[in-house]
C-alpha cells in the first residue's frame, strides 16, 4: 500500500511534532529539568526557562545569549520592567503558542512586555484588541498609547474616532486629561466634526479651566486654532467676548476684537477687516441666516488679477442691496481655490473681473436679476 503525502500533510506533520516537543519541553521547564537559565523579576521570583527556546522566540533573548552580553554565561538574568505574572505568560506563550485572555486590565502590561521581549505577535494580539475597544471615554487615551510604542495604525484610528466623534469625545473626562500637544492635533485638523464651531470654543474653555492655574497662559495659542469667524455674532458677543478668561488677556481679547471688525464690515470699509485665510472645517455645518442679526455674504478682494475671481459684493451692488450684506465670510462651499473657478451659470458675465462686456447687459440678463433679487 502506498501512502501518499501532501505538501499540507507534511506542514501538519510537522505542525505536531512541533507542537509536541515544545510541549515536552514546556513540562521539562514547569519541573525545572534540563533549564539552563533562570530569569529573575525585581519582586524575587525566579522563572526557570531553556535558552533555546527563548532564542528562537524572541530577538532580545537571542541578543542576550548569543551576543557579547554579559547576561550570555550568567545562570541567573534580572528583567527589570516586567512582571512576574506577565513574564509567565509571555514564557508561557512562547512554548504553547497560547496566549490568557487578553482584557482592559492587562493589556497594557502586555504589551509593554512584547515590546521589551520583541514578540511580534503578542504585540499584534494587543493592538487587534485594542482596535475593537475604542469608544468615546478610551480612544485619546488608546492614542496615546499607541503614539509612545510607534503604533501608527493605532494611533491613526483613534485620531479617527475623536475626530468625527469630537463633539461627545470633548464631553467625557478623559478628554480634560489630555496633553496640549494632543489637544492642538485635534482642534487645527480640517476634519474635525462638530455640529457648530461653538462647540470647539466650549472644548478649550472646559479644558483650560480644569487646570486654570496652569492653563490659562496656553489660551492665546488654543484661541488662535478656534475659528472664530463661523461663530455667531451673538455668541461671539454675549459669550465669548465676557468670558473673562478672554477679556482679561489683552492676546484673547485682540482676536475677538478681529472678528467683530469682520463681522461690521460695511462696503466701502477698509479690506484690511476682511478676514479670508480661515475656512471652514470639512463636516462642520456653517453658520447659517437663521440665527445671525444678518445674513453674511463672501467676499474676494477686488482687482484679483484671476479673470474669474468673485467679487459678490460687486454683484450685490448690481441690484441695489448692498445694504443687506453688512457682514463678510466665506459662504458654504467657498474657498481660496473655488473662487478661482468659474462662475455657476446665472452668474456668468455679471461683473465679471473683465468688464469689456458689463455694459452688455440683455433683457434676459435682467429677468435672470429678479429671479436672483427674490432670492436674496
Amino acid at each position: 500500500m502506498v501512502t501518499i503525502v501532501t505538501e499540507n500533510n507534511e506542514f501538519e506533520q510537522l505542525r505536531h511534532y512541533g507542537l509536541s516537543y515544545l510541549y515536552n519541553l514546556n513540562d521539562f521547564r514547569k519541573n525545572e529539568k534540563f533549564c539552563d537559565i533562570i530569569l529573575k523579576t525585581i519582586d524575587g521570583n525566579k522563572i526557570h526557562a531553556h535558552k533555546c527556546v527563548l532564542s528562537t522566540y524572541s530577538e532580545y533573548f537571542e541578543k542576550m545569549f548569543s551576543g557579547g552580553f554579559v547576561e550570555s554565561n550568567k545562570e541567573i538574568v534580572v528583567i527589570k520592567d516586567i512582571s512576574n505574572a506577565v513574564l509567565n505568560d509571555l514564557i508561557d506563550f512562547m512554548y504553547t503558542g497560547k496566549l490568557i485572555t487578553i482584557n482592559d486590565d492587562n493589556v497594557e502590561e502586555i504589551l509593554n512586555g512584547a515590546d521589551i521581549l520583541q514578540l511580534t505577535e503578542v504585540r499584534l494580539k494587543c493592538t487587534k484588541f485594542f482596535m475593537a475597544t475604542i469608544v468615546d471615554n478610551n480612544c485619546l487615551k488608546i492614542k496615546d498609547i499607541g503614539d509612545s510604542r510607534g503604533i501608527t495604525e493605532l494611533s491613526q484610528n483613534c485620531l479617527e474616532h475623536a475626530l468625527a466623534r469630537f463633539h461627545f469625545v470633548s464631553r467625557e473626562k478623559s478628554f480634560l486629561d489630555i496633553d496640549i500637544t494632543q489637544l492642538i492635533e485635534l482642534i487645527k485638523n480640517d476634519n474635525l466634526s462638530v455640529p457648530d464651531e461653538k462647540y470647539v470654543y466650549m472644548a478649550v474653555m472646559a479644558w483650560v479651566k480644569h487646570d486654570e492655574s496652569g492653563r490659562k497662559h496656553l489660551l492665546p495659542e488654543l484661541l488662535d486654532l478656534v475659528r472664530l469667524v463661523f461663530i455667531s455674532q451673538d455668541y461671539l458677543l454675549k459669550v465669548i467676548k465676557a468670558e473673562p478668561l478672554i477679556y482679561s488677556n489683552p492676546e484673547c481679547l485682540k482676536m475677538i476684537t478681529k472678528v467683530t471688525d469682520h463681522f461690521s464690515y460695511k462696503h466701502g470699509d477698509s479690506l484690511s477687516k476682511i478676514i479670508t485665510n480661515v475656512k471652514p472645517r470639512n463636516k462642520t455645518k456653517m453658520s447659517t441666516t437663521e440665527y445671525m442679526d444678518l445674513p453674511r455674504a463672501a467676499c474676494k478682494i477686488p482687482d484679483c488679477e484671476f479673470k474669474n475671481a468673485i467679487n459678490l459684493f460687486a454683484y450685490f451692488d448690481n441690484f441695489f442691496i448692498e445694504t443687506l450684506f453688512t457682514k463678510v465670510e466665506w459662504n458654504f462651499g467657498m474657498n481660496e481655490e473655488n473662487f478661482l473657478k468659474e462662475w455657476d451659470e446665472e452668474w456668468k458675465d455679471v461683473n465679471s473681473a473683465d468688464s469689456s462686456d458689463e455694459s452688455d447687459q440683455s433683457d434676459e440678463s435682467g429677468e435672470e436679476r429678479s429671479h436672483d433679487e427674490s432670492t436674496f
